[in-house]
């Protein structure tokens, strides 16, 4: 698809939510670029502050999760490539690139996933504080928090309180949305070529050479199907429930060894 042309459009940000199945806020920056006929431009900031040293001498962000990341970034790249689209990656501080974006195209909207952690807040505050017109929604949970039995500030301090009480029949879940089958047109991003938004060249390499190994990890790394990205995700969902293992998991999780004995999702919901 050839770029648009016009000089006000949509940004999506992509945070932890690397996919476009059941997307909420995908859905509500592609209806909000139909409703303006404007463009929209998907965006991935590696986050700077992710490289940095903890207090305790140790790096913030291990170079697993960090190639994990990235193959999630590739993979949904890759299916924004298939809709003509594709994925803007950059890196540095998030604030400082999104409003360098907004003021280069002109685009007076930034929508993105809403994140219940406080370094996220400060930079949703931080954009509105710019005068950016930001839109946030809430998609990072299986029921939505309306639908919940008791109030958000009021959750149950115990994990079996809290699941009798959203397991109860009269409790149901909202069918997840349809995958993203089109995307908006883009924007010409030729000219962006600036110290902030300088875009980040894909390289031939594989992610996966920057994992390290760690012995005492359950995870198996290496093995085929356990990659970063939603296309991976979907995979092992399929096998996972196709093997009945669901049946099976209490009875099975708190094994050590092996690939089936619990979900291993946490990697993959991690990213989206």
């Amino acid at each position: 698809m050839s770029p648009h042309s016009s000089n006000v459009g949509v940004i999506y940000w992509f945070r932890n939510d690397l996919r476009l199945h059941d997307q909420p806020a995908l859905h509500s920056a592609i209806e909000l670029a139909a409703k303006l006929q404007t463009w929209l431009l998907p965006v991935y900031i590696h986050d700077e502050a992710l490289d940095a040293q903890t207090p305790w001498g140790f790096a913030r962000t291990s170079t697993s999760r960090k190639a994990w990341t990235q193959m999630a970034v590739q993979d949904l790249d890759q299916q924004l490539i298939a809709l003509n689209s594709q994925l803007l990656q950059l890196k540095g501080k998030p604030v400082e690139i999104l409003e360098a974006l907004s003021h280069h195209f002109q685009a007076p909207w930034i929508v993105c996933e809403d994140i219940a952690a406080p370094y996220e807040q400060a930079h949703i505050q931080q954009l509105k504080d710019a005068q950016l017109k930001v839109q946030t929604v809430w998609q990072s949970t299986l029921m939505r928090l309306a639908d919940l039995p008791f109030d958000v500030r009021n959750v149950p301090d115990q994990f079996t309180t809290f699941r009798q009480l959203v397991e109860r029949p009269t409790m149901h879940v909202k069918n997840p949305l349809p995958v993203i089958s089109a995307m908006p047109a883009l924007p010409d991003v030729s000219g962006l070529k600036t110290p902030l938004i300088t875009p980040i060249q894909a390289t031939g390499s594989s992610p996966t050479q920057a994992i390290s190994i760690d012995p005492r990890s359950a995870f198996p790394w290496g093995l085929a199907g356990f990659k970063g990205g939603e296309t991976s995700a979907l995979a092992h969902l399929a096998h996972y429930c196709s093997n009945k293992l669901p049946g099976t998991y209490k009875l099975t999780r708190n094994g050590l060894m092996g690939v089936d004995y619990s979900t291993k999702w946490s990697p993959w919901l991690a990213t989206g």
